[in-house]
C-alpha cells in the first residue's frame, strides 16, 4: 500500500475567549495528508461513530493535531478528529499519524 501525501487541509482548534465564549480558530493553514478513506463498518462501530461517516487519513507525525480539532479539506468538507495514533509500520521511512475523523 502506498501513501501519497497530496491532499491539503486547514486545521482549526477550539479556543476559549476571555469572556468565556468558545470558537474555532485556524491553527495551521495547509498540511499535506492522504485522501480521506471511509472506515469500515466494524471499525466505525468500535470508534462509536456512524457507519459511513467515519474517515481516516494519514499525515506526517511532526504535525500537532489533537482530538477535537476540525479539518477542512479542499472540497470544503469538515471533519472532527476523533482519534490520533502514531503509526510506525516500516512502510514509510518516517513515522506518521493515523487520524480517525467523523464527518460533520
Amino acid at each position: 500500500m502506498r501513501f501519497f501525501f497530496n491532499e491539503q487541509v486547514i486545521q482549526s482548534r477550539l479556543t476559549l475567549t476571555q469572556n468565556g465564549r468558545e470558537y474555532f480558530t485556524t491553527v495551521t493553514a495547509v498540511r499535506y495528508v492522504t485522501k480521506p478513506q471511509v472506515v469500515n463498518d466494524r471499525d466505525a462501530a468500535l470508534y462509536g461513530g456512524a457507519v459511513g461517516q467515519m474517515f481516516q487519513i494519514y499525515c506526517d507525525a511532526s504535525i500537532t493535531i489533537a482530538e477535537g480539532d476540525l479539518l477542512r479539506d479542499s472540497q470544503n468538507r469538515m471533519y472532527k478528529v476523533h482519534t490520533v495514533s502514531l503509526v510506525d509500520d516500516g512502510i514509510f521511512p518516517h513515522k506518521k499519524l493515523l487520524l480517525i475523523m467523523e464527518k460533520s
